[in-house]
């Protein structure tokens, strides 16, 4: 990229001083989303809030109590970030879900908090005690998701993924809790990030990359170089990657135009976990791995065990 004339100039916008194959896309939160309406009328005001903060006692607990309520509901208490909540005697209006979960968008994202808690360290060492932290989550999530690929109250997924699906006057009544591991602080190798902070902030995670086929004709070339430096430095290309796709660009430019953008600038200067890049073939294979979990009922060591050495593999750690 740098190497290039057109390139260069769009490589620059986006901090790159090293030669690179690509142009990030820039970056989107990520983590479960929610209808804020639906969590009010469950739990009452507050209820995202206190959701964001709970432990995963806390989190896996009231995951456990809302899956049986609503199955058979009825009031029933839980506790979040200290405080008792109760859900109601029936079933709100508002609630149209059939299960806890939908299935994700984007799983590859959810090792963020694993990779952070093992500092960066690509070995079996570092990484097997958050991986059985992601193990417990992700057990968590299948055993309680909607049958058939209905409809969850929550649903993991990164903001442009949403956006894209959905579109923007859906996505405005959103809420986000983070994607919730049972982590300890004996897991962390990190000395920057504790238990409590893994699971209380979102991620802010890549979205991709623009690459462009070098064998494609002259012409082809040109006007894809063209395109890419519009993207980067036209006011009008910005807008596509704020507005449009609901990024955080690579130059820290992010639109608040409507409720969720608004709302994701707001997170992003309050707190989150920095998104760690895995390439494509790393996030197939940690996706492959979690789909070996779909119908699994009996959660044995032996099954955990597994996941976290398919999970070891697919980052490519070393024993």
């Amino acid at each position: 990229m740098t190497s290039d004339t057109l390139l260069a100039a769009a490589a620059a916008r986006a901090g790159i001083t090293e030669n690179a194959n690509a142009l990030p896309l820039g970056r989107s939160l990520y983590g479960y989303w929610a209808r804020a309406d639906v969590l009010n009328a469950l739990l009452g005001d507050g209820a995202a809030a206190a959701l964001q903060t709970a432990n995963w006692e806390e989190w896996s607990d009231f995951v456990e109590t809302l899956s049986a309520w609503m199955a058979e509901p009825k009031a029933a208490t839980v506790t979040l970030s200290g405080a008792d909540y109760t859900l109601p005697d029936a079933r709100p209006g508002s609630l149209t879900a059939t299960g806890v979960f939908a299935a994700p968008l984007d799983r590859a994202s959810g090792y963020t908090a694993a990779l952070l808690a093992a500092d960066g360290t690509y070995t079996a060492d570092a990484l097997t005690g958050p991986l059985n932290g992601v193990y417990s989550a992700v057990t968590l999530e299948w055993d309680h998701m909607a049958a058939d690929g209905g409809e969850g109250i929550f649903r993991r997924a990164k903001l442009t993924d949403l956006l894209a699906e959905y579109g923007a006057d859906t996505c405005n009544g959103l809420v986000l809790v983070p994607f919730k591991c049972q982590l300890d602080d004996s897991d962390l190798t990190a000395e920057d990030y504790n238990a409590e902070g893994l699971l209380n902030y979102p991620v802010l995670a890549d979205v991709g990359s623009i690459a462009i086929n070098a064998g494609t004709s002259a012409d082809g070339l040109k006007a894809a170089k063209s395109a890419a430096l519009w993207l980067y430095s036209n006011g009008a290309g910005e807008d596509a990657l704020t507005e449009t796709l609901g990024v955080v660009t690579p130059w820290n430019t992010a639109a608040g135009t409507t409720a969720v953008t608004a709302m994701q600038v707001q997170q992003v200067g309050t707190g989150i976990l920095p998104g760690v890049a895995l390439d494509t073939a790393a996030a197939d294979a940690l996706t492959a791995n979690e789909l070996t979990l779909q119908d699994s009922e009996k959660h044995t060591k032996a099954e955990r065990t597994a996941f976290v050495d398919g999970a070891l593999a697919a980052l490519g750690a070393a024993e």
